[in-house]
């Protein structure tokens, strides 16, 4: 009898574990599968390949997922005027609003007015210059650019504009419209 008490109260300890491990290994799985979907992460992840990338416009296509679809197409059909062919076309770095690279992107902070359906994420852009080779940070003064975010039903977070801090406050889908609009 001692011996069948013993084996019942392994057993149990064993599928107690067993089910603990489980239930962890589904929360931790779920966090971090909700830590990837949240605003920060995808402007995080896109301005990192964003500074690694040497040709944007050509492999824009691998960052479709984070853009909002209008947003989207108005990027491609906007990068697809040429100077010379077309009324206006773009001439500066979309994702900063400016006219020099850029070598460091840093969130500074992150709104959600609506909770679960919109967010701004304030970016740190920090100027680069090429100089031996190498992209090198240029000023401590950084350019900010607010990246506005929404999450329809049923999708992950999606980059729906840009707004330029500095100027006038432009915006990049009022800019891409308006070179869109643009007659041959």
């Amino acid at each position: 009898m001692y011996r069948r008490k013993i084996s019942h109260n392994w057993k149990y300890l064993l599928t107690s574990v067993i089910s603990f491990i489980i239930v962890a290994v589904i929360l931790l799985s779920t966090g971090r599968a909700l830590a990837q979907d949240s605003p920060e992460a995808v402007v995080n992840q896109f301005y990192q390949w964003y500074l690694k990338t040497e040709s944007v416009t050509r492999q824009f296509s691998q960052q479709k997922a984070a853009f909002d679809p209008e947003l989207y197409t108005q990027l491609v059909q906007a990068w697809a005027k040429q100077p010379g062919q077309d009324a206006e076309f773009v001439d500066f770095d979309v994702f900063s609003g400016t006219q020099v690279g850029m070598v460091k992107a840093v969130v500074r902070s992150v709104k959600q007015p609506w909770q679960d359906h919109t967010a701004e994420v304030d970016m740190d852009l920090y100027a680069g210059r090429l100089r031996n080779g190498q992209m090198v940070q240029v000023g401590d003064k950084p350019v900010t650019v607010k990246v506005l975010m929404e999450k329809k039903e049923n999708t992950a977070w999606r980059i729906r504009n840009l707004v330029y801090a500095q100027g006038n406050w432009d915006n990049l889908l009022c800019i891409l419209r308006g070179i869109n609009r643009a007659a041959r």
